[in-house]
């Protein structure tokens, strides 16, 4: 421990300088590693055919002309491309540890800053992408310059520095368009960001236009004065350059007749047609298919049997051995050079590799072999890691791109559009292979290490906020009456009283700090503001002068409720209106998950929440505060997780009620009425069918309470229940008429709490209607089944678990019953035992639960056990 303690404290001291060196040397160190096994670099179908273009110096626009120009040089220089690769994994390696000094120099991020070095390492697709040879492969390092250049030039104010990251980006973005068509995809970032960043729209455009301009130089006068052919497909003079490249280097067609025999059997007029590579894939290649290819003119198809073999094995001793792709193309079952399997689900020729294609020669033949089960684990399936890798990238920029957008923080944006526009070109054409997400996965592993200052001016504007309080406004915008006077406790920048300006008379914001307010001031002429802490202080307005009073998302950051409401109370006038908004209880942990985990709401404003309240708090709050009980309606919006109240101020005084009804009677007698409503049904069911509905289990279990003698073949607790309740009245119908008052007591009791928390009366009325009508409840209430009780245990302490979570917390009676109905459950149906799960997550999630409780519930179950275990012994 002492030993990785002391590592920890060596990395978090590494200095700035330093750290450009540690992580680059450390990738490039790694990469070697790699390159060493797959010696002189990995070399797909693409890579021979452009290697054939740098050793002919014919070049066409097949694949766009740089890489192969990169090619020509290092041919000509060392007739060997493993100085290319050099090249690649060197540029790579520079620049993860460039991007994450720079970083770094932003803001502190301690272990983070190691981040993509660590992602470089184990996921494999970095390394084995950067040995190959590859376009794809400086198309993203060019994208990673242009993205990151680009970022800092919308978030620097140093003047000395902009040129730079101007001419970077200019770099960056010029090397992507000449190394793959695709890369004018990158109109898209650049746009959006002259139209966020105003204050650097001049420069961005300046940015545009150059590499845009410069490309299309390169690509029209300078390709010209190279003779290349620009256009997307094979022309006669450029022949199958895998054919090429093949013959070039493949020493079993060393043998000019044979070259010449294989490029007869190819009439050059079907090199006019787009490229497919299934027209190349060996995997798919038989006789039958060859006869049928349009590579063949109408002599050849009429060839001889002997003719077609003999084309058959030349092409496969150019092409088959020839190192294939490296991860699985989707659009052709390419080859892998590893030798596991195809797309195909055949195994590639095992023919060793370095006997064929560009001599393909390991320096370190164990570690080859290791790296090629290695990278079996990895690309061969797509529940391993490349496939997930995939998806990972797709929805981390995703989100942070989602983040970015809502905090405004249009630099983080912009760079993280980057890699999403390089990738979503990919939709627009026929190709799919995994290295053509890479830039975007290259751009995604910063993204953590982007700093998004808490402090930041940003986080006063949140997009998530201003809906969520635009969806608020909606919710209570139709109680405001026209011409109406109206004060906004809380008012914020006075967008609100801004809104309703041409509606209402006269708008007071009142607010602690409104400096923002004062433009909206300026526009509205019938709102003025007020700076009053209306917990300390009173409004500055008259008794009874206002018509509505908005108290939006306020009241759960008041210390004193009680205080505002009474001041609420006082400046309105009789029969005016309070309209109140909170969060619930049930919005505390996602509110805290949106501010904490994810950031996308503003931690501050939730650390500030005092409290959550309920309905229930809501109405104590305001009787004690002056208003009637009766005047206070409560509803539940934004799917449960926000609260509105509409309370009225009583126009005549509140007389005392004088009633002969017990406090609890007259506080639940909509309970009451419900419970009469379904007793009164279910009777006419037993009336119907009296004693009982009964089917051959119930004889024998009414068999087994009359005989005081029991059995498990149904769970005896039914029939001991029957013996109980048969020993009051000797009939079957006493176990009708308790299942009859349970389920009246269960379903009663629930609907008449959602009626006092100000569910929608209608939901109510028509849930109770179900309760009644339904035939199937009717029927099942007076049969004998153990089924029947079971049902009504396990509603009832479901019905339980949700009024404890409503209040965020049990009573002893609460947690006793939920036990208690769980564990009956538990016994009357063997499978019953499922919704001892009930308490148990009750006691996990409801917050307020003690250790006494916690002590209560397992001390039940288990009793409730033994009991249950011991009771047959006892009465048999």
């Amino acid at each position: 421990m002492k030993f990785i303690e002391k590592i920890k404290t060596k990395l978090l001291k590494i200095e700035e300088k330093k750290l450009l060196l540690f992580i680059s040397l450390t990738i490039f160190l790694y990469l070697l590693i790699w390159l060493f096994s797959f010696w002189p670099g990995v070399m797909t179908y693409d890579s021979i055919a452009e290697w054939g273009e740098a050793m002919s110096g014919m070049y066409g626009n097949w694949h766009p002309v740089p890489y192969a120009l990169m090619m020509r040089a290092v041919y000509l220089l060392f007739h060997y491309p493993v100085f290319l690769t050099f090249f690649q994994i060197a540029t790579f390696a520079f620049l993860v540890g460039f991007v994450t000094l720079v970083l770094s120099r932003l803001s502190n991020l301690g272990y983070k800053k190691f981040l993509p070095l660590v992602l470089v390492i184990f996921f494999p697709f970095f390394a084995i992408l950067n040995v190959t040879l590859w376009k794809d492969i400086i198309f993203a390092d060019a994208v990673l310059l242009a993205a990151i250049s680009f970022y800092l030039l919308i978030k620097s104010d140093d003047k000395s520095r902009l040129p730079w990251y101007m001419i970077t980006s200019i770099l960056g973005i010029f090397i992507a368009l000449i190394f793959r068509h695709n890369g004018i995809i990158l109109i898209i970032p650049l746009a959006l960001a002259a139209a966020l960043v105003p204050d650097k729209r001049k420069k961005i455009i300046v940015i545009a236009i150059i590499p845009f301009l410069c490309a299309y130089i390169f690509n029209g006068p300078f390709l010209n004065l190279l003779k290349v052919n620009r256009t997307t497909i094979l022309q006669e003079q450029v022949r199958l350059k895998v054919i090429a490249a093949a013959n070039h280097y493949n020493p079993n067609l060393y043998n000019v007749d044979e070259r010449n025999f294989l490029y007869s059997l190819q009439p050059q007029k079907y090199w006019d047609s787009a490229y497919s590579c299934v027209s190349i894939d060996p995997l798919t290649f038989n006789k039958e298919m060859l006869a049928s290819w349009p590579m063949l003119d109408s002599s050849s198809q009429k060839a001889d049997e002997q003719k077609i073999a003999e084309y058959h094995r030349l092409f496969n001793k150019a092409i088959t051995n020839s190192p294939g792709s490296v991860v699985k193309d989707k659009a052709c079952s390419a080859l892998f050079i590893f030798g596991i399997k195809s797309g195909q689900n055949r195994y590639a020729d095992h023919t060793p590799v370095n006997e064929v294609g560009l001599k393909m020669s390991p320096k370190i033949p164990q570690l080859n072999s290791l790296m090629k089960k290695y990278l079996g684990l990895t690309i061969n399936s797509p529940q391993r890691i490349i496939f997930w890798g995939g998806w990972l990238w797709a929805v981390m920029a995703a989100f942070y791109a989602f983040k970015f957008f809502v905090y405004r923080r249009w630099a983080e944006f912009i760079y993280s559009l980057f890699g999403i526009s390089i990738v979503s070109s990919v939709f627009l054409g026929p190709a799919s292979d995994f290295r053509y997400i890479y830039p975007g996965i290259l751009c995604t592993i910063f993204l953590p290490l982007l700093p998004l200052d808490p402090d930041s001016d940003s986080r006063e504007w949140n997009l998530i906020d201003h809906f969520l309080s635009w969806w608020r406004a909606q919710s209570f915008k139709r109680y405001i009456k026209k011409d109406s006077v109206v004060v906004d406790i809380g008012c914020g920048d006075g967008q609100m009283l801004s809104r309703l300006s041409g509606v209402i008379k006269k708008g007071h914001g009142i607010d602690q700090g409104f400096h923002i307010a004062r433009s909206v001031d300026h526009e509205c002429k019938n709102i003025d503001f007020h700076q009053v802490d209306v917990e300390k202080d009173l409004m500055p307005l008259k008794t009874s002068t206002a018509d509505t009073v908005l108290l939006i998302a306020v009241l759960e950051h008041l210390n004193r409720p009680e205080v505002v409401l009474g001041e609420i109370n006082r400046v309105l006038k009789e029969n005016g209106q309070l309209i109140l908004t909170t969060p619930s209880p049930r919005a505390k942990p996602v509110l805290e998950f949106l501010a904490y985990r994810l950031g996308l709401i503003s931690k501050e404003e939730i650390e500030d929440h005092k409290k959550y309240f309920s309905p229930k708090d809501i109405t104590e709050s305001l009787v004690a505060s002056g208003f009637k009980e009766s005047d206070i309606s409560i509803k539940h919006f934004q799917f449960g997780l926000n609260t509105i109240c509409v309370a009225k101020k009583s126009k005549k005084k509140v007389k005392k009620e004088l009633t002969t009804y017990p406090g609890w009677l007259s506080s639940n007698k909509m309970g009451l009425i419900f419970f009469g409503v379904l007793l009164s049904v279910y009777m006419i069911w037993f009336l119907s069918f009296y004693p009982a509905v009964m089917s051959s289990d119930s004889f024998n279990q009414w068999a087994d309470a009359v005989n005081f003698s029991f059995t498990n073949w149904h769970p005896y607790i039914y029939a001991f229940i029957m013996s109980l309740l048969g020993s009051i009245w000797n009939t079957p119908a006493t176990m009708a008429i308790f299942q009859i008052l349970f389920m009246s007591s269960a379903v009663a009791v629930y609907l008449g709490f959602a009626w006092k928390k100000g569910v929608n009366k209608a939901v109510i009325i028509l849930t109770l209607s179900l309760f009644v009508i339904l035939p199937q409840i009717g029927i099942y209430n007076v049969s004998i089944w153990k089924d029947v009780l079971y049902t009504i245990l396990v509603m009832s302490s479901l019905l339980i678990a949700t009024v404890v979570f409503d209040k965020n917390g049990a009573s002893r009676i609460q947690l006793l019953g939920i036990v208690s109905f769980s564990v009956l459950a538990a016994a009357v149906r063997l499978n019953g035992i499922i919704f001892l799960l009930v308490p148990i997550i009750v006691a996990l999630f409801a917050v307020r639960i003690s250790k006494q409780k916690y002590f209560l519930i397992g001390a039940t179950i288990l009793v409730s056990a033994c009991v249950f275990l011991l009771l047959p012994r006892v009465l048999n």
